[in-house]
């Protein structure tokens, strides 16, 4: 155990890792509880992990349409897994038109971070390139041919 810059006891063992990120509510009973325990601690009941799926689907040939289709994938996979979809994410404020290999930079970043690809349609050049990360990072990959 060592103690974190908070003063909070932290255990040092390989199973529970400190966080990437570290978000610090405000003090209460339940969240001090929470960080007394360390996650080896815990009950042997395992809590279920969901995989993150990165949905690799058409977007550059009809924005409005492919992003209506990718939010319907999300709302059939949201129980069996955490899809993460860029046509959903990326236009807030990356513009496909002049910052397309923006766009594919964020992409193969997020391939990267999921535990499964899930292909869907035809494949685009933007697809081809996200398939191919993924297969050289050796993350499973789902052709899906059928969907909404």
């Amino acid at each position: 155990m060592i103690q974190d810059e908070y003063g909070d006891e932290e255990c040092t063992c390989p199973k529970c890792e400190p966080p990437v990120y570290r978000y610090r509510p405000q003090s209460s009973a339940a969240a001090k509880e929470a960080r007394k325990a360390p996650a080896c601690a815990s009950p042997t009941q395992e809590t279920p992990v969901m995989k993150l799926v990165y949905i690799c689907h058409p977007f550059a040939a009809d924005p409005a349409g492919n992003a209506e289709r990718v939010r319907r994938i999300c709302e059939e996979l949201k129980h069996h897994g955490v899809p993460l979809a860029p046509h959903l994410l990326l236009p807030g404020f990356i513009d496909e038109v002049t910052e397309r290999d923006l766009a594919l930079q964020h992409c193969m970043r997020l391939v990267a971070a999921c535990d499964e690809v899930r292909a869907y349609g035809e494949p685009t050049e933007g697809m081809r390139l996200e398939i191919a990360e993924a297969r050289r990072l050796g993350i499973p990959l789902l052709r899906v041919v059928e969907g909404p």
